[in-house]
């Protein structure tokens, strides 16, 4: 019986030829009469995947076999096919058919097949390629795998057991695997059996897995920030090209950094070794920016340009260290700081001029201007769906245009472009037409149209006008403890009436200052779509998140006007008087007295200088009307330098809004005030009044506000009135006071970053016509403190005197009263921290007369820390310009508040 015979030495590694019958159905290939062999297909699909210490195995004798090696030289294989033998083949054919013997029939492969005939040897020099083409593949073998999946194999050859070999099917194999990336070698041979079928092997060496990815050296930069970029390598086969990706994104995070210096390389004996990729990390020192230029500015001043730019230069309070990613940051702050002035081919770049030893920088940004644009005219067109461009029909064109800040001839700046377009949008909300758009949609409504040859644009502004609609319902989601009326008395939409779209954010700012709701959530006001059977009616819908209103807090206040202060408050802001718990379970769990958004307090006060203890109540809406309710009674205790002041005290009033703005407000105070620990030589003014004084007050107050907000407002004013007449129960004390004030917001300047510089003027006066012997002291009018800086807290009055006319250099105010100032507030870190300057300017006098007015120049500085609450923390230097001999100055005053 024919076999197949093993190489010599290779005895213990003789393969076996498995039997296998060919299924009946399946038909057989026939060859050509001129082909050396007829064999049937004798095998079904089969590879054999030999581990690699199984590398030896029998060849046939000699003169039967041929080997397959790779880079052999080729030709054309077989004419009938018109297959060409490819160069770039891994696997060619060659063969030592010199000195071929005829061996011995191999072992049958099927006991009911015959025994294939012997086939011829090939002539002397045959090309191998002529020898295995279109034979039939008895096996493939697959030799050298350790890690990497068989299957991962086997799905990337074409090959079959069977089939008829094709060399340029079996390159094909070999180069997807090579493509697979987790071979370093692929060589493929082949050998021709005696019985005519071939015998192909594929040898691959793995390319080493990463086991992980470590970093040494690295103190700046966390484990973890540089894990996000290497954790892509574990796992995967050793790829130069991604090891060394991964550590140029190393290092460009260093340079994002700050850290020029930076250097990162790869322990090329650990990952041969073990598998490891360690990057050796050498971070040196960051870089520190010791200076910022400008060059080719002649526009705009360094100063403005420096606004924009948030490097900062290195000193003892700020790092100044150079970042490359906030460069680039500032670059393209600047080119819009630039077009929004109207320089709207400006260019910005950078350029770095770095210190010999390289730890220090000097950042120039260079910029080309270029010409300054202004606008030449201002085209208006409405767009209407399906039409096209037309003439608006709510407002005409020249309507539009009076609306606009932007006029012909104007530079065509864009904080100007944008207030411009956003008045004529608020002018189409006004009137109820919620769907118009000025400047937004699918595209740019506004354009510049640069004239060609000018510095000059057109102006073109598209408006989508939409049609008007009415106020439907006004609904709320959300509260689950906050009544609905609440809400509702904050919206001021009515239904039926043209839905103001400008009142939709007002009520959301609105909603917001309550402070009965998450500040982490804002309120959200929404539109709703047009309904089916009404679609010229829209509905609201307000949507808020319920917070925590109620606090018991423990605090400590510290000012120069009042010395240190304890404070112990039980508060709840959104308090219901009329919803008492059924249980202590719900009081405990804040679910009694809330809900209908009326303020309750409790507080106590100690002090050094001031002890204060209050109970406070007010109603923001009673019965559901316009009207509004407060009460308040306590006890207060003061101590000035020359007297003591005692107050109980109990107040009522009842007011009313008049729309958004106007409210006013008639307040009954009746008080009972004692005075104590009153020198002998002190003046008549407070002699006189030693022991308990009877105050009754009835007054009216009249106030106008239009704030943006409530709490650190940027623009708006409040305007107030007041009178008050003492002794309306027949008390000892009889007199008018008559009070005014008013505060003035104005934006103006704000940066790319969106902080705005904001002006502040306040003014105030007070007149009390009745001698100022007929009104006591603590009635009186006084100034200094934080209501005139750079003077002690009433600091500035008149000095009384004596029974027998001798001053005592005690301050006892006076009858009439003025005071301004402007002050200006920069912001500098977000919205944390801003600095002031200001004037203050005020009197205090018996008669109506500014000769005597007193002037403070100063500076200082506010912290807004919201975790302290809304008041900042203020710190003042003011220096007295104008002052009189008696007055009481002082340098530095401030106001902390720190809850504990």
């Amino acid at each position: 019986m024919p076999s197949v015979q093993p190489v010599r030495g290779a005895a213990s590694a003789q393969r076996h030829v498995f039997n296998r019958a060919v299924s009946p159905s399946r038909p057989r290939p026939t060859r050509p009469s001129s082909d050396l062999s007829r064999a049937p297909i004798c095998h079904p699909a089969r590879v054999t995947v030999l581990s690699p210490i199984s590398v030896n195995r029998p060849e046939p004798s000699r003169g039967a076999a041929a080997r397959l090696s790779a880079g052999a030289p080729g030709r054309r294989a077989c004419p009938a096919r018109g297959a060409a033998w490819s160069a770039a083949a891994v696997a060619a054919l060659s063969l030592a058919a010199a000195g071929a013997q005829p061996a011995q029939p191999p072992t049958p492969i099927s006991p009911i097949l015959p025994a294939p005939a012997t086939p011829a040897a090939p002539a002397a020099g045959a090309p191998a390629r002529e020898v295995l083409e279109d034979r039939p593949v008895r096996d493939v073998i697959v030799v050298g795998l350790k890690n990497v999946p068989k299957q991962l194999v086997l799905n990337q050859i074409r090959t079959q057991v069977g089939q008829p070999f094709n060399a340029q099917t079996y390159a094909a194999d070999v180069r997807r695997l090579e493509r697979l990336g987790v071979f370093s070698q692929v060589s493929a041979t082949g050998r021709l059996f005696s019985d005519g079928t071939a015998e192909l092997t594929i040898t691959v060496t793995e390319t080493p897995i990463i086991q992980t990815v470590d970093a040494s050296g690295n103190r700046a930069v966390s484990d973890q920030d540089i894990a996000v970029i290497t954790n892509a390598l574990i796992g995967t086969p050793v790829d130069r090209f991604q090891i060394d990706r991964v550590v140029r994104s190393v290092q460009e995070l260093y340079l994002r950094r700050g850290f020029y210096q930076a250097s990162v390389s790869i322990d090329e004996r650990e990952l041969a070794e073990s598998g490891i990729v360690l990057l050796r990390i050498r971070e040196g020192d960051r870089l520190r920016v010791t200076d910022i230029r400008f060059e080719g500015n002649a526009a705009l001043p360094a100063s403005q340009l420096r606004t924009s730019v948030r490097t900062e230069v290195w000193n003892l309070f700020t790092g100044g260290v150079l970042d490359d990613a906030q460069l680039d940051r500032d670059v393209g702050a600047l080119v819009d700081f630039y077009r929004s002035r109207g320089f709207l081919d400006a260019r910005v770049d950078r350029a770095l001029r770095f210190s010999p030893d390289n730890s220090e920088v000097i950042l120039t940004f260079v910029v080309q201007e270029g010409p300054l644009y202004t606008i030449r005219g201002v085209r208006v067109v409405a767009v209407v769906p399906g039409l096209g461009e037309t003439e608006p029909a709510v407002f005409s064109p020249e309507q539009v245009r009076g609306l606009m800040e932007l006029k012909p001839g104007d530079v065509a700046r864009e904080d100007t472009r944008q207030r411009s377009l956003r008045a004529v949008l608020e002018a189409y909300l006004r009137q109820g037409y919620v769907d118009a758009q000025v400047n937004g949609g699918l595209s740019v409504n506004d354009q510049l149209l640069r004239v060609p040859g000018t510095a000059q644009a057109d102006l073109l502004v598209r408006i989508t006008e939409g049609g008007r609609v009415r106020t439907g319902a006004v609904f709320t989601r959300g509260n689950e403890l906050t009544q609905h009326k609440v809400i509702r008395r904050e919206i001021p939409l009515e239904p039926g009436r043209p839905l103001d779209g400008n009142q939709i954010e007002r009520s959301r700012l609105r909603l917001l200052d309550t402070q009965l709701f998450d500040g982490r959530v804002p309120p959200r006001l929404t539109v709703q779509p047009a309904r089916r059977e009404d679609p010229a009616t829209r509905d609201v819908l307000a949507e808020v998140v319920e917070t925590n209103t109620g606090s018991l807090s423990f605090g400590a206040a510290l000012s120069s006007d009042s010395g240190v202060l304890g404070s112990i408050e039980l508060t709840q802001r959104n308090f219901d008087i009329g919803n008492p718990p059924d249980s202590l379970d719900e009081l405990l769990r804040g679910q009694g007295f809330r809900g209908a958004g009326q303020s309750f307090n409790i507080a106590l006060q100690p002090g050094n200088e001031i002890q204060n203890y209050q109970v406070s109540f007010s109603e923001p809406s009673i019965l559901e009307t316009a009207f509004t309710g407060s009460a308040s009674g306590g006890f207060r205790v003061r101590d000035f330098e020359d007297f003591q002041e005692e107050r109980i005290f109990g107040s009522f009033s009842v007011g009313r809004r008049f729309g958004d703005r106007w409210s006013a407000a008639v307040v009954t105070r009746l008080e009972s005030i004692r005075l104590g620990e009153i020198d002998a030589d002190a003046p008549v003014d407070l002699t006189s009044l030693t022991g308990s004084n009877q105050l009754a007050v009835i007054g009216l107050r009249l106030r106008r506000t239009d704030l943006d907000r409530l709490i650190r407002p940027t623009q708006g004013a409040v305007l107030e009135f007041g009178v008050d007449r003492a002794g309306f129960l027949g008390d000892s004390f009889e007199f008018t006071r008559v009070t005014s004030g008013f505060t003035l917001y104005a934006p103006v300047l704000e940066d790319s970053l969106g902080r705005k510089t904001v002006l502040s003027l306040r003014g105030s006066g007070g007149f009390i016509p009745e001698a100022q012997a007929d009104v006591p002291l603590f009635e009186r009018f006084f100034l200094g403190g934080r209501e005139l800086r750079g003077f002690r807290f009433r600091g500035v009055g008149e000095e009384g005197l004596t029974a027998g006319g001798v001053p005592t250099g005690v301050l006892v105010g006076g009858r009439f009263l003025a005071f301004g100032s402007v002050q200006l507030e920069q912001p500098l870190f977000a919205d944390a921290v801003s600095v002031v300057g200001f004037i203050d300017a005020g009197t205090v006098q018996e008669e109506v007369s500014l000769n005597e007015l007193r002037v403070a120049a100063g500076i200082g500085l506010r912290l807004y820390l919201p975790q302290l609450g809304p008041a900042p923390l203020a710190f003042d230097f003011a220096f007295p310009l104008r002052f009189e001999e008696t007055d009481q100055r002082r340098l530095f005053s401030f106001s902390v508040d720190l809850p504990f």
